[in-house]
């Protein structure tokens, strides 16, 4: 329709023995606490393997306390669909976080900033934009909540994302029950 996106690229995780690896890490990213010139030097590695982001990809609102870059009017916390599509769309419009987008895989796992936590539509929501935004493979297509997963780079290196978010078995904070009983029956596999 006349609309273009810059080209980007990729590179598929090596096979068998793998002599080096590299990665960029990154967490905790909001937008409205101050600019993403991080990502653009994660940008401009030529070497990395992938950029693995632990999660809080983005922040669902503003904290009182990182108040550096607050659009006009300030966003409110998303609720919906839509809402959670724009936050995301925000994000993007950064130069340095789409240049590090282009350049690099992401391996990304969620956590409580990233979603609405309460349930209900909110959280579908959430769950939906998420997938539509971030590149990720989903081991089951039919429970789009269950993005746990391993990413194998040759004989080196087993990376786990574990989902400590949603699929924990009790209350926040409770670090005993941080996998939840499906998620640590499958750690355990």
């Amino acid at each position: 329709n006349g609309v273009s996106s810059p080209i980007g690229r990729t590179q598929t995780a090596p096979t068998g023995i793998v002599d080096e690896l590299a990665f960029a890490v990154a967490s905790c990213s909001s937008l409205y606490s101050g600019y993403f010139n991080a990502y653009r030097h994660i940008a401009s590695r030529d070497v990395l393997n992938g950029v693995i982001h632990l999660g809080d990809y983005l922040y669902d609102y503003v904290d009182a306390e990182e108040r550096v870059r607050v659009p006009n009017p300030e966003p409110s916390t998303p609720q919906t669909l839509e809402g959670w599509r724009d936050l995301h769309r925000n994000y993007m419009s950064d130069p340095d976080f789409r240049a590090a987008r282009q350049q690099h895989p992401w391996l990304v796992i969620w956590d409580n900033h990233d979603l609405e936590l309460n349930g209900g539509d909110a959280l579908n929501g959430a769950i939906q934009a998420f997938h539509e935004y971030v590149p990720i493979r989903l081991n089951d297509t039919s429970a789009p909540d269950r993005i746990y997963r391993r990413a194998a780079f040759g004989e080196m290196l087993d990376l786990i994302l574990l989902d400590t978010t949603l699929h924990r078995d009790g209350p926040p904070g409770d670090a005993t029950q941080m996998l939840g009983p499906e998620q640590e029956a499958w750690l355990d596999g």
